[in-house]
């Protein structure tokens, strides 16, 4: 994993700024950055510089005695950023950019209640509302500081944008990326059906239910298996990013090494930056790699040593088949011949605290069903390699997709019983 602390302030901007935009988290002219560091200087991105172009020598500072360094002239809403960091000294970034889907809840004044995934919706993180302001005014600052005073970490502002903040700027992003994810969700749920809330007890469950793991180091040496392995879960985890298949810290994926052992993505780090090292050795005797291990662990396991044909597994969440796992809506893999090869049947499951219904999920997996969705928590993919997990998925999300855009055009005409029967002879026979 890239420890992108290390990096000079303006380069964190450019890096997490360039992230914002080529995810079209915002727009060339769109939104704006900043973080402190240890000295209470406040780093900035500028005024009308293309954020598709931006360089460490575009950054602005100012110090704390507010005198301004720099080529540019900094955001002109650098007052709500300064009023920010005034009115919590634990936040040290703020994020600010103008996403469609939570534009379009700050356009609307439309309820803002995610509480549907709690992977996406970490706990702690409260998500406040203010009126609308003219941007750069000294309005805005004092009704968006006041906003974090009373312990938001983000804020939807009305008919503007969305402001995230965290300890670093990494966290301020994932944390945008994620509320993002979350409003594309409820919106695409609000196409098919009704959203399935979870209520305050169930969240909170969630979070108790999942002690983070501290493996011990062995010190064993990968051997080549091995090392092609982790190389091999490395390239899909960043590849489901680059399709939109999840968000930099949501999803766990995990390989099959042998029978007694597996290796599987810890948790919380950033896909963009994973890397092989970064990947935990898991043997029937206990865990093996110095990493935190990801609250999936137990259901990864229960699924390897009950099923000997699963040599990977995926738990995604992907933002347009979550919107059947939100929701009311079922999910029909009978569209088009390769959803029901590639799929079969995929039974929804009811969601029973955070990865703890692992019996009801391990026996839902069967030669039919080689994969689940899970309510207000995932879409889960087992297969025979990594390759078949994750073209799994990508299908999924596809058939998802065209499920949803369907209901612009009419009922779906799914395919009859008679050719799912011809499917099976010809795809699907032993």
């Amino acid at each position: 994993m890239i420890d992108s602390s290390k990096w000079l302030p303006a380069e964190q901007l450019v890096e997490v700024m360039t992230r914002i935009y080529k995810l079209r988290l915002t727009t060339p002219s769109g939104g704006n950055i900043s973080m402190m560091d240890d000295e209470g200087n406040v780093w900035l991105t500028p005024s009308q510089i293309d954020k598709g172009r931006l360089q460490p020598s575009d950054i602005v500072k100012i110090c704390p005695d507010g005198s301004i360094v720099g080529k540019h002239d900094p955001t002109s809403e650098y007052p709500f950023h300064l009023g920010i960091y005034n009115s919590r000294p634990d936040i040290k970034a703020i994020v600010h950019s103008h996403p469609c889907a939570l534009v379009a809840f700050s356009i609307t004044n439309c309820n803002t209640d995610f509480r549907l995934v709690p992977a996406l919706l970490k706990s702690g993180n409260l998500l406040g509302f203010t009126s609308y302001c003219i941007p750069g005014s000294d309005e805005l600052a004092k009704v968006v500081s006041e906003g974090f005073s009373k312990g938001n970490d983000a804020i939807i502002m009305e008919n503007h944008g969305i402001i995230t903040s965290g300890a670093n700027l990494l966290s301020a992003f994932q944390y945008l990326e994620n509320l993002e994810a979350l409003a594309t969700i409820y919106l695409n749920c609000k196409r098919i059906g009704s959203p399935i809330y979870l209520s305050d007890e169930q969240l909170l469950r969630s979070n108790i239910c999942l002690p983070l793991i501290q493996p011990k180091n062995s010190g064993t040496i990968p051997d080549e298996n091995e090392q092609n392995l982790r190389k091999e879960l490395v390239h899909y985890m960043k590849r489901a990013y680059s399709r939109n298949l999840s968000t930099a810290t949501s999803g766990c994926w995990s390989v099959r090494i042998d029978k007694n052992s597996y290796l599987i993505v810890p948790e919380g780090i950033d896909a963009n930056y994973l890397e092989t090292s970064d990947i935990v050795r898991i043997k029937s005797d206990g865990l093996q790699e110095n990493n935190i291990l990801s609250h999936y662990f137990k259901l990864h396991q229960s699924i390897y040593n009950t099923h000997s044909e699963v040599n990977a597994i995926c738990c995604a969440m992907p933002v347009f088949l979550m919107a059947f796992a939100v929701s009311d809506a079922s999910f029909d893999t009978r569209t088009i011949p390769e959803s029901y090869i590639v799929l079969q049947n995929v039974p929804e499951l009811e969601f029973d605290g955070f990865y703890t219904n692992v019996l009801e999920i391990q026996k839902s997996i069967t030669n039919s069903s080689p994969c689940a969705i899970v309510q207000n928590e995932c879409f889960l993919a087992t297969g025979s390699s990594l390759f078949q997990v994750f073209d799994r998925v990508e299908v999924a999300e596809f058939t998802a997709q065209s499920i949803i855009d369907s209901r612009l055009l009419g009922p779906i005409s799914p395919i009859s019983e008679y050719a799912i029967s011809a499917l099976k002879r010809r795809y699907l026979s032993d």
